[in-house]
């Protein structure tokens, strides 16, 4: 973005902010419309600023404030082609600025050199010993802080991060750094992951552990490939034997939240207070399939409506199915195409696979394959938990996409500056 567009942009805030409040919106009044008027050009300028750095990152913000401003309220509204102005959720605004802060992030990140990208390395491998070291008091219970949900006495292994899920995600997510420059630090991989008993944690971790050897040196790949291998049967073994009940409620859940999407409708049981009292309602929300629910609507609407689901796949018949709810899909994919719709999912697809692309076309060096292997081995947890909606998770998302970022540009400019010596002395 260059000074002249964003001067433009400025003028025409100026004028269309305050004048903004002349638009009629019922049960609204004028600060509110000039507040979304502002929170748009914000948006904008983001998108704009942001477009040289990753045109994709840009269209997915674009897509996020259409699901704010007209979606997020009552997505019924877009699905008979009604635009709609009012009652956006303070969920979804809150959602919005969160994304388009990480995107700033990880801008940021991007634009520190190798020597600064190498100290935020350290202290990541800082936080993961602290991490690691915590997860073993719990588990001998000696944590004076977390304390086990059903019993007091005591202690539940979720390091700071609250949850058997997040510290399997963050394990996860720094094993291929920790693999690639400190492997005698591998037991508290190992043990962490153990201890969160996360399918999919561990899947992740073995997959980016076993990229990163594969892309950096394929002698002795097979050796580390067997070792998983036998780690692996014993961890599926000992640790996390696969609950028939609970893949069975996984699996219907998702089945039935993309169909919830394509169909355009979703079927709710709603609590509702009627003269103090409170009473079970049937209600219908409908969507345009190519916009979801709108932006962090999952948990104001799922919830609700998989009573029918979970019951479907419990083998006692008499289970209603309302004792247990997601409030996350627990597969970020599936919940951000609930959220935001075909295009939404097409572009985080779009995200992705530029992300490839630009990999495979890169110089593979040490730092590259670090990096993106700790990518890697968190969208393949993102399968099978919840990964962004948690401050600590998402933070080591924006780390590690920043420092990727970084090491592309690095190249990019490299290369650039070969090409131009080259045309030099050819000249």
């Amino acid at each position: 973005m260059n000074k002249d567009d964003y001067v433009a942009l400025i003028a025409a805030s100026i004028i269309l902010v305050p004048l903004s409040g002349v638009f009629p919106m019922f049960g609204a009044n004028i600060w509110y419309v000039q507040y979304l008027a502002l929170l748009g050009v914000f948006c904008i300028y983001a998108s704009l600023a942001l477009w040289k750095f990753n045109k994709y990152l840009s269209i997915f913000i674009w897509l996020c404030l259409i699901s704010v401003i007209f979606v997020s309220g009552n997505p019924t509204a877009i699905a008979m082609w009604k635009l709609n102005f009012i009652q956006q959720h303070p969920k979804s605004i809150l959602t919005l600025i969160q994304i388009v802060g990480a995107c700033f992030a990880i801008y940021g990140i991007s634009k520190l050199n190798r020597q600064q990208r190498r100290i935020i390395q350290n202290a990541i491998i800082m936080l993961f010993v602290i991490q690691g070291l915590w997860v073993v008091l719990q588990s001998l219970n000696l944590d004076p802080i977390f304390n086990h949900i059903k019993s007091n006495a005591l202690d539940d292994t979720v390091g700071f991060t609250g949850s058997h899920n997040q510290i399997g995600l963050f394990f996860a997510s720094v094993s291929p750094l920790i693999f690639a420059r400190m492997p005698y630090l591998l037991s508290f991989v190992v043990y962490g992951l153990w201890n969160s008993t996360t399918s999919f944690a561990w899947a992740g971790s073995a997959m980016g552990v076993l990229f990163y050897q594969f892309s950096k040196d394929k002698k002795i790949f097979i050796q580390i490939l067997i070792i998983l291998t036998i780690a692996s049967v014993i961890f599926f073994s000992q640790y996390e034997s696969l609950n028939s009940v609970v893949v069975g409620e996984r699996l219907t859940l998702w089945k039935h939240t993309i169909g919830d999407v394509l169909d355009g409708d979703i079927d709710m049981v709603m609590p509702k207070v009627i003269q103090g009292k409170t009473f079970k309602v049937r209600e219908i929300q409908k969507c345009n399939p190519l916009f979801g629910y709108g932006l962090g609507n999952f948990q104001r609407y799922s919830p609700y409506s998989q009573g029918a689901y979970i019951k479907s796949t419990h083998p006692d018949k008499r289970y209603h199915g309302d004792h247990h709810i997601y409030l996350h899909a627990h597969n970020d994919y599936i919940e951000t195409f609930f959220d935001l719709g075909i295009f939404g999912f097409i572009s985080l697809l779009a995200i992705i696979g530029n992300l490839f692309y630009r990999f495979c076309r890169a110089i593979k060096t040490k730092e590259l394959l670090i990096y993106f292997s700790c990518v890697l081995a968190h969208m393949i947890t993102a399968l099978g938990i919840f990964t962004v909606h948690t401050a600590a998770s998402g933070m080591m998302l924006i780390l590690f996409l920043g420092l990727l970022e970084g090491e592309l540009r690095e190249q990019g400019r490299a290369i650039k500056w070969v090409r131009c010596l080259r045309g030099t002395k050819e000249s």
